[in-house]
């Protein structure tokens, strides 16, 4: 079998008996890439490789890389805009890092390498999408159940945290990658399950940021197929006004007056990470360098755009800008009925979650994610492309 056949229509529950149904969803899954996709969602384990550090996530991207690297592509890219935005993106950092840093930042250049090689084999259809997308769903509910085990013994008191990270890190993991998976199930009802299930655990996390972007995701799957690009463009700007608007009421009123002292150190660090970012300039510092010294400990940047600014300069952002924009316009290629608003939805929790969660934008999470929007809309086109030249 294939590695990378997929499809992603959605089959009526009624279509077959449960047994028939059973295998339809399970009887053709790749192991290997199975397994590896349960890995994605694990985020708090690192292993040890000779003088290189990565976090197992990473490490079953590469994996699934080394798997995807061997099929054909499945369609071709779907936006020039995408395409060229992404690798330019990565040959800058890498390119301008190797250039400033010489190996010094190798680690951080690898992982780059290869969160934009797992969402180009992935969006190319090099990948089996349902054992991937399987994977990721039994791997989060396993990463899920352990955390939440863990809670009482949790140094965030009363949070999710575990093999997910700490509670900011957990939501973004649950909201990006579980929207983005929850595409890929069949039936309304187990989408509806598993909607619920990832809602849980970031009510567990009790994290502000990714709360907002369930709640903002779960917004956007349910209009989204209704709006056109201004009224898409004037949700999300409203959306970020009203969190704005909650979160200044928050502290007013002091609903979170538990963490004071974690919110003192955000807004010490963002004065530190503005500073930087205006030290910048249009080529940045290179890889790596996205972190400052506060109270006697060193700290990455809370804010992933500001961190790829620091590191890539005004290019960098000038490409990353370009990119999300290419994505954004791709929403709206698509006929609404056949459009992957799970997956559009969780593109746009990595985006939000990105402004308060360090380096989230150079993660396994939103590569997964944005992998696997580009092959639910690339199998979209291409079954639309089949029917189309089938009533000629």
């Amino acid at each position: 079998m294939s590695t990378s056949d997929t499809t992603v229509t959605t089959l009526p529950e009624t279509d077959a008996p449960p047994e028939s149904r059973w295998l339809q969803e399970w009887g053709d899954i790749v192991i290997p890439v199975f397994l590896l996709g349960m890995l994605i969602p694990v985020r708090g384990v690192e292993f040890l490789i000779p003088s290189l550090t990565l976090p197992v996530n990473t490490l079953a991207c590469l994996g699934l890389v080394g798997i995807g690297v061997w099929a054909g592509a499945r369609w071709r890219a779907g936006s020039l805009l995408v395409s060229l935005a992404g690798t330019g993106l990565v040959l800058w950092l890498v390119g301008w890092t190797l250039w400033v840093h010489g190996l010094g930042e190798l680690r951080r250049s690898v992982n780059i390498i290869i969160l934009f090689a797992v969402a180009a084999v992935l969006g190319a259809g090099r990948l089996h999408v349902r054992s991937v997308s399987r994977g990721v769903v039994i791997g989060m509910l396993i990463a899920l159940a352990f955390s939440a085990a863990l809670i009482p013994s949790s140094s965030y008191e009363g949070r999710l945290t575990g093999v997910l990270g700490d509670p900011n890190a957990a939501g973004y993991v649950l909201t990006t990658l579980g929207f983005a998976v929850i595409q890929s199930i069949r039936t309304r009802r187990a989408r509806l399950a598993f909607w619920a299930v990832v809602g849980i655990g970031v009510l567990l996390t009790v994290s502000r940021t990714t709360l907002f972007a369930y709640a903002v995701a779960t917004l956007w799957v349910l209009c989204a197929p209704r709006m056109n690009r201004l009224t898409s463009i004037a949700t999300l700007g409203v959306s970020a006004a009203l969190y704005a608007w909650v979160d200044a009421l928050a502290e007013a009123r002091g609903w979170f007056s538990d963490r004071e002292g974690s919110d003192d150190l955000r807004e010490a660090l963002a004065l530190a990470e503005q500073q930087m970012v205006r030290d910048a300039g249009w080529l940045g510092q290179g890889l790596g360098t996205a972190e400052v010294p506060i109270r006697g400990t060193t700290l990455f940047f809370h804010n992933s755009y500001r961190a790829m600014q620091t590191e890539g300069g005004l290019i960098a952002m000038g490409l990353l800008i370009a990119l999300i924009v290419g994505v954004f316009l791709m929403f709206h290629q698509l006929p609404s009925n056949d459009r992957p608003v799970w997956a559009e939805a969780a593109l746009i929790c990595g985006i939000i979650v990105s402004f308060n969660i360090g380096f989230s934008l150079t993660s396994p999470p939103i590569a997964v994610a944005l992998g696997l929007y580009l092959a639910y809309h690339g199998a979209a086109r291409t079954r639309i492309e089949a029917e189309a030249d089938g009533g000629q």
